[in-house]
């Protein structure tokens, strides 16, 4: 892998004059490699040979391979990135005229890709008139398909060659090709603080109805404002009082919360007291965990012993009784991060994975 990344580089450094896109990256965009292998449908067998990527991302700038029709010994045709001479990638440039036209060849050629490291969530391409998107599977593979020049508009693709990347944490980084000036990243606001209908988040932008939880490549707890069902892992069920506005805030329920994202509950040994253990560690003769401890009613917890204030104290729900904690605070202070979606008011929480 050392060796992969480090051939990567060098070519970066080699190519970066040949027009491709140079931007600096927001701090967090990582960088991530796309190496071509078997079509889905198994027939169109391409080049895999860990050296030469179709296209890739090294934080600043995004290259794309050119793509030619090569033969097997028995006479098949197959498609493989190209290389010169010297066995090194040949780059679409965009200063070129048939840019587009090459470019388009090689993210519409059926081939999926292997990514390393798989960080990205989504990447769009847009091109002279058609924008191409693709969506990182758990797998870590991709394929490119086309969508509406609208949905380009409305992420920031107004011109043709610019790339749009989207990382796990819905950070967006726009980048124009050909332009080192164009460079726009933006994190999805806090609807604790911002209005939620501004909150861009993948769905709004990517027509791809399964783009959930799973596609991250960890599991998540989705929940909704206003609706007492979840989705769990891909499950979907009914909980009443899952959440709740709260001195205008997002407010959760404290054992939903604990029994979805894998942490334990108990009563502390103060009145309204409870403590929350999320174990970081499956070494149970000396587990790892992390604690946190908050009273109903009060503004201040704490977590590991250092003090945690709370945008408003947790409280017992009128119908319910049950606890109810702020959920961004909550999710904050164990470590679990969380996305909001304005599309559907929905918020994803990321369940703890044990190592």
């Amino acid at each position: 892998m050392r060796k992969l990344l480090a051939f990567a580089l060098a070519l970066v450094l080699l190519f970066a004059s040949a027009g491709a896109l140079c931007a600096e990256a927001p701090v967090g965009m990582a960088s991530f490699m796309a190496m071509a292998t078997r079509s889905s449908a198994g027939k169109t067998v391409v080049g895999l040979n860990r050296k030469v990527p179709l296209f890739w991302f090294d934080g600043k700038t995004f290259f794309i391979c050119e793509i030619e029709t090569a033969k097997t010994k028995d006479g098949a045709e197959y498609k493989k990135p190209k290389t010169d001479k010297e066995g090194k990638p040949v780059i679409c440039a965009p200063s070129s005229k048939d840019f587009t036209k090459k470019a388009l060849q090689s993210l519409t050629s059926g081939i999926y890709c292997v990514l390393e490291p798989q960080e990205a969530v989504a990447i769009c391409v847009r091109l002279e008139n058609t924008c191409l998107y693709g969506v990182f599977s758990k797998q870590g593979a991709i394929r490119f398909s086309q969508i509406g020049t609208d949905r380009a508009t409305k992420i920031g693709l107004t011109k043709p060659n610019m790339v749009y990347i989207l990382d796990q944490d819905y950070n967006r980084l726009v980048l124009s090709l050909g332009n080192p000036q164009k460079v726009v990243s933006q994190e999805a606001p806090n609807p604790d603080t911002a209005d939620p209908e501004k909150c861009l988040g993948i769905k709004d932008v990517l027509p791809y109805e399964c783009l959930s939880f799973e596609q991250l490549g960890r599991g998540h707890l989705q929940i909704w404002t206003g609706k007492e069902e979840i989705v769990s892992c891909g499950i979907r069920s009914s909980c009443p009082q899952v959440t709740a506005i709260h001195q205008g805030s997002v407010a959760a329920s404290l054992e939903l919360l604990c029994a979805q994202l894998g942490c334990s509950l108990e009563k502390g040994t103060e009145q309204n007291e409870f403590v929350v253990h999320r174990f970081v560690s499956l070494l149970w003769e000396k587990p790892e965990t992390i604690e946190l401890r908050l009273k109903i009613g009060q503004f201040v917890g704490s977590v590991d012993g250092k003090r945690l204030d709370f945008p408003f104290p947790p409280y017992l729900d009128q119908k319910t009784k049950k606890p109810m904690v702020p959920l961004r605070a909550f999710c904050n202070a164990l470590g679990a991060r969380i996305h909001w979606r304005a599309l559907d008011s929905s918020a994803l929480a990321e369940r703890f994975v044990r190592k």
